[in-house]
């Protein structure tokens, strides 16, 4: 395997954090494989990717975490460029990153997690609102940043002075605050990783709790990445908290969609309740010695370790990759202008385009009638999925993403629900074709079959073929999932 680690470039930079990841580090990790270091200039991100395309890596290990507003690579800016290039990368999506936390505090919301009641604040105004709204003491931050950037010793507030103070300052450079109520307890940290085997069950490492001395009672930017307080930070010792812990965790990071990997706070009152304070996706992680993170702590306990946690990146970092790729290609078709063709070999059964638990444009066949145009409706209800007789399901807003597939009346692939699957065996190079008739709804309009299939049914026309019957849509949709389960199970029970 050929990996590429990927690091800013922090020459002529005035954020400079050089001293705390070494290239040399990274090999040692992974022994048995070639793994590089590049250093990547902010006003040189994509060009620079664009030439390591051509060298082959397997992988990009992306470790450049700078903000937006830092003269270094932002993590944002490497993953769009690596999304761009269609490269194999580790981590979260680049939408994910620096999220605004009132955002990230609604998905806790929804995971079950309780957080503590905040107010998002943009001018001293809000602030004011905040101080009359929320119970002190509190607590202030930028609305949108990780490992504790931003944050002081005065970041805990206990009078409305204090708050004003603090909140001018942090607006002045981070434009939107958030402001939440503070949460007395023990605090700890849990690291996940997604699962490259199975999607809805990460890897939840043992949490870690934040120690410090009496006079410290968070953590912030400075004690997070400019000290080194390893003595500070234990494994959780209460088995019971510690499967609360994880299980809060896992809920989170699976509600927040969440791919890579990322390191979650939580707070645990005196009464034993767990209260969501923040995400960092990806999070600080390979730090040096005497500038070690919170996930590089939690990894010292792991037996695994280290070099266990970059492979398991990697390992979810490519099939993460290979689950985004297209399973087909567009091309030119003997049966219209363009078709679909298989890129690889799909047995009975297999699944070509995943449409379930993906996001979908829906509309109302009311709302059609109602505002669409004549013209707008006779061009795109032929390309429209109905759902039930009201709803109906349009393409894809990025046409990259439209499935542009003919109709056969012998086709090789049918809908199980939203997901296109193969009816039968498939050669790779082999056009992917459907039934129209099996989930197309009575608008469409009518068309002259030119399938050339020994079952062609010549002149097709939905508002027959649609009507309740044996050749209804509904039927035919039964029909196809029937045979494919059919289909199935005798591939299944062949020697």
């Amino acid at each position: 395997m050929k990996v590429c680690v990927l690091q800013p470039d922090y020459f002529q930079a005035t954020v400079n954090l050089e001293a705390y990841t070494s290239p040399s580090y990274f090999p040692n990790l992974k022994p048995e494989d070639e793994v590089n270091s590049v250093f990547l200039n902010k006003a040189t991100i994509y060009r620079q990717l664009k030439e390591l395309k051509k060298e082959g890596y397997d992988i990009f290990v992306n470790l450049c975490r700078g903000y937006r507003h830092w003269d270094v690579p932002s993590c944002h800016e490497v993953m769009s460029a690596l999304e761009a290039l269609n490269l194999p990368y580790t981590g979260s999506a680049a939408t994910l990153y620096d999220s605004p936390k009132q955002e990230m505090k609604h998905i806790a919301y929804f995971a079950g997690v309780d957080t503590p009641a905040f107010w998002v604040a943009e001018t001293l105004t809000d602030v004011e609102n905040a101080s009359v709204e929320l119970n002190f003491p509190l607590f202030v931050k930028p609305a949108a940043s990780g490992d504790g950037l931003g944050i002081d010793a005065r970041s805990h507030i206990t009078t409305k002075e204090a708050l004003l103070s603090k909140a001018t300052e942090l607006i002045a450079d981070f434009d939107t605050i958030l402001i939440e109520e503070y949460i007395a307890g023990r605090e700890f940290t849990v690291l996940l990783v997604a699962n490259p085997e199975d999607v809805c069950s990460p890897i939840v490492y043992q949490p870690i709790e934040f120690v410090p001395p009496k006079d410290e009672h968070f953590q912030f930017y400075n004690l997070k990445l400019r000290q080194s307080h390893p003595e500070w930070y234990v494994p959780c010792d209460d088995p019971q908290l510690e499967l609360s812990l994880r299980d809060a965790a896992r809920r989170l990071f699976l509600e927040m969609n969440q791919g890579g990997y990322a390191s979650i706070d939580l707070r645990v009152d005196e009464n034993g309740e767990i209260f969501f304070l923040e995400v960092n996706s990806p999070c600080a992680v390979f730090g040096t010695q005497g500038h070690e993170t919170v996930a590089d702590y939690i990894l010292k306990f792991d037996p695994a370790g280290h070099a266990g946690f970059f492979n398991q990146i990697i390992a979810e970092g490519i099939t993460g990759h290979q689950r985004r790729q297209k399973k087909y290609r567009v091309g030119k078709s003997a049966i219209a202008t363009y078709g679909i063709f298989a890129t690889q070999y799909f047995k009975t059964g297999d699944a070509i385009a995943p449409g379930e638990a993906r996001t979908q444009r829906i509309v109302t066949r009311s709302h059609v009638q109602s505002r669409w145009t004549e013209a707008e409706q006779a061009f795109l209800l032929r390309y429209i999925y109905p759902l039930g007789e009201d709803i109906l399901v349009l393409r894809d807003s990025n046409p990259g993403n439209w499935i542009l597939q003919n109709h056969s009346c012998d086709p090789n692939t049918g809908y199980q629900g939203l997901d296109l699957m193969a009816l039968r065996d498939i050669k790779a190079g082999e056009e992917l074709t459907v039934d129209f008739a099996a989930f197309c709804g009575e608008d469409m309009e009518g068309f002259q079959c030119m399938c050339g299939s020994p079952k062609c049914r010549g002149d097709i026309q939905f508002a027959s073929c649609c009507k309740p019957g044996k050749n209804s849509t509904y039927s035919l949709n039964l029909m196809q999932t029937e045979m494919l389960a059919q289909r199935v199970l005798e591939a299944s029970t062949q020697p």
